[in-house]
């Protein structure tokens, strides 16, 4: 069953940002796993175009982005408390970026993205595509977890997948013909991004 990341309820910590929630408290479902080397190499960031405050469109809740290391595409994302809500302020987490295709061919700007707590286990991470549509405007799709399997069940993903009773956990392999295939926008949920605006 597919997750309606904008309409569905979540817990208060990061609810800005439905999906990380989801890949980080729902961790029973059915779901995709890559390592941290997901992707061709690191994403080479400008801390001009990635630093300051992000609203979720259509949601009154913001985070701050500021790059940590933009020699290896580390971002840290930081809830900023509501005044309407009183909520324990939720701890940093680590967004990974590496680049989706080999340089100077194809999307530039179209990462494969993965949520880290801090502190958290690197080679077992929910992968997401992320493409920066311009300095001001985040577009974040979260996996199909079933069109990943069925890639894989097919031959057309290299990966594997486990199941038990709460349905079927894959995981991806680091290899260039993933992040090739991984590029087809079956294996996302096109059709319910999140999209982060800048503030001024």
């Amino acid at each position: 069953m597919k997750n309606n990341l904008m309409h569905a309820s979540y817990p208060p910590i990061l609810r800005l940002l439905a999906c990380v929630v989801l890949a980080l408290s729902l961790t029973s479902c059915p779901e995709t796993r890559v390592g941290a080397d997901f992707g061709h190499g690191f994403a080479i960031l400008k801390p001009e175009e990635w630093n300051g405050t992000w609203q979720i469109l259509g949601e009154k809740n913001t985070c701050t982005l500021s790059v940590s290391d933009p020699s290896t595409g580390q971002i840290t994302i930081t809830e900023m408390p509501t005044v309407e809500k009183k909520e324990k302020k939720s701890e940093p987490i680590i967004l990974r970026l590496r680049t989706s295709t080999v340089e100077k061919e194809g999307d530039e700007k179209l990462f494969f993205a993965a949520i880290q707590e801090k502190g958290g286990n690197q080679a077992d991470l929910t992968p997401y595509l992320l493409r920066q549509n311009n300095e001001d405007i985040l577009c974040l799709w979260m996996v199909d977890n079933d069109a990943v399997a069925d890639g894989i069940k097919s031959g057309k993903l290299q990966g594997s997948i486990k199941e038990n009773k709460d349905g079927l956990h894959c995981r991806l392999d680091s290899v260039p013909a993933n992040y090739k295939a991984c590029l087809e926008p079956q294996y996302w949920e096109w059709k319910q991004p999140i999209i982060l605006v800048k503030k001024p």
